[in-house]
């Protein structure tokens, strides 16, 4: 379960192979929600892209944008378009016969990972998320977050006290509570209550749609606010900057793409907001790895069948001493296992 009382028992992917003369593919991917993204795709993205020069990224991705302006701005149409424009990322790395870390600016090999686990679970206890924090850090993890939300906040707060005790002060603990707390006064208490046991930041307290209360927790907040990964467009997170927002979370795969992306990473830069990319570190590496100003790479824990795309990747990325590598092959640098893909494959007329 995730925090905020989402309770989710399947993560279903859309998945995108954009195919350039010459036989390189470029593969782009997000989170269906339960939302037909494949057929948002193919009824209003395909006809936009094929035959195009792949590597006229910025004219695709205003193309596809502009198209869809009576059908959404966010959600399942930006996520739509963000598969579609990672793909043509992958596929421009490729053709460069560069990895994607290097064409967006070459800052970085290695990369802090952010460990995000200790989910709610039938039966779970404090001193359980206790002990998975304190084997994260025995692995060399020196963030790491807990979901938060789904319980009430003393259970929470319970819970922290517990990872904290087993972590010690030296490793920066984090609450993702997915926009369930109600109220901006017991938001601040919550928040004050986490401050004093040295949380590195405090995810989505509230909804992001709601501005007026976002701008006032953070004001009154004594623990710093992160939020963005449900956001989409480089002028939601405009507004979440001018919200007070410290933190900025956004998506490749949620947000317009890595075109967009990288438009809201010059916003953070501009504004002096830290960036935490939100899970999908096969995508966020090159981010995290090409441009400066990201702090971590968030790694969702893959034990307990709680994160499932590596099912979908040969040779799935695995952190070694709290770090992530970028990698060096051209592109994304992964490759897909289509054979996999298949076998998981929701078919269409058992929808």
């Amino acid at each position: 379960m995730l925090g905020g009382g989402l309770r989710i028992s399947e993560r279903e992917y859309v998945l995108v192979a954009l195919a350039a003369e010459g036989g390189l593919t470029g593969v782009g991917w997000s989170y269906t929600r339960g939302g037909d993204l494949a057929g948002v795709i193919r009824r209003n993205l395909w006809g936009l892209i094929e035959g195009r020069d792949a590597l006229a990224i910025e004219p695709l991705w205003e193309a596809m944008y502009h198209a869809t302006r009576y059908i959404g701005r966010s959600g399942m149409v930006m996520r739509a378009i963000s598969a579609v424009d990672v793909a043509l990322w992958d596929l421009a790395g490729q053709i460069a016969g560069r990895p994607l870390h290097a064409l967006l600016g070459g800052h970085r090999i290695d990369v802090p990972v952010l460990m995000a686990g200790m989910y709610y679970t039938e039966g779970r206890r404090p001193e359980d998320d206790a002990r998975e924090a304190a084997a994260y850090t025995d692995r060399g993890f020196r963030m790491v977050k807990l979901m938060g939300g789904a319980a009430p906040f003393e259970v929470d707060l319970a819970r922290v006290k517990a990872v904290r005790r087993a972590v010690g002060d030296d490793v920066r603990v984090a609450l993702d509570v997915n926009g369930a707390w109600q109220g901006i006064t017991a938001g601040a208490d919550y928040t004050r209550a986490l401050a004093d046991l040295g949380v590195a930041f405090v995810e989505e307290p509230v909804l992001t749609e709601d501005l007026e209360g976002l701008r006032a927790l953070t004001a009154a907040s004594s623990a710093p606010i992160a939020c963005g990964e449900v956001d989409s467009g480089r002028w939601a997170f405009r507004e979440l900057i001018g919200a007070g927002v410290h933190i900025l979370r956004p998506d490749a795969t949620v947000v317009g793409g890595i075109s967009e992306w990288v438009k809201v990473h010059a916003m953070a830069s501009r504004w002096g907001r830290a960036v935490i990319p939100h899970d999908f570190p096969y995508v966020h590496i090159h981010l995290a790895a090409g441009l400066p100003g990201v702090d971590a790479v968030e790694y969702v824990t893959t034990a307990g069948g709680i994160s499932n795309f590596h099912y979908l990747v040969r040779s799935p990325m695995e952190p070694h001493n709290g770090m992530l590598t970028a990698p060096g092959a051209p592109g994304l640098g992964l490759t897909i296992d289509w054979d996999a893909v298949e076998r998981y494959a929701v078919r269409e007329d058992a929808a």
